[in-house]
């Protein structure tokens, strides 16, 4: 798989994520500030999703497929399956604790490293544009705010925990 086919799934795959969290904003639309909450995560992973689709385009512009990356075809498979079952969770309903712990296991999967990764390969525009975006659409900022997201709405749950284990472990806060 080359690196131009990787971008394009990763972009499509950052959308699913913010249809996701768009899911759970109209899940909780009686709860203006939840649903301001998760529109605003929507709106981080709409803009990975275009950052990868950028890139994608800058190498096409010079028909050039980049790098051969023969680990990502299985790395894509298991996103797609979580991504899949996070999808039928969302879309039968969740409570609270169930989106936030939902979201947190989509913030830890893969598709953030991979999203970094890609970044950080990419051509010198994408790079200065990622550098250049503003800070709270940064990837570990993005994290930290779903981690205090956690805190504000579930002050005490199991899910809170988990988040503040993650956010110990990662030092995002």
């Amino acid at each position: 798989m080359f690196m131009t086919e990787v971008l394009e799934r990763c972009s499509q795959l950052e959308q699913r994520v913010a249809d996701i969290y768009s899911q759970f904003a109209a899940s909780f639309n009686e709860d203006k500030e939840l649903e301001s909450f998760w529109l605003g995560m929507a709106e981080e992973e709409k803009h990975h999703a275009k950052i990868l689709a950028a890139e994608k385009a800058a190498l096409e512009v010079d028909s050039d497929p980049g790098y051969f990356m023969p680990e990502f075809p299985a790395k894509l498979a298991e996103l797609e399956t979580l991504l899949r079952s996070v999808t039928e969770k969302a879309r039968a309903g969740v409570t609270k604790d169930e989106a936030f712990a939902l979201a947190l296991e989509l913030e830890q999967s893969e598709l953030n490293t991979i999203y970094r990764d890609l970044v950080l390969m990419g051509r010198a525009a994408v790079k200065l544009m990622a550098r250049h975006m503003d800070e709270s659409l940064s990837l570990p900022k993005h994290q930290q705010g779903l981690v205090e997201g956690v805190r504000r709405f579930l002050p005490s749950s199991a899910v809170r925990q988990q988040a503040e284990a993650w956010a110990r472990q990662y030092r995002l806060s």
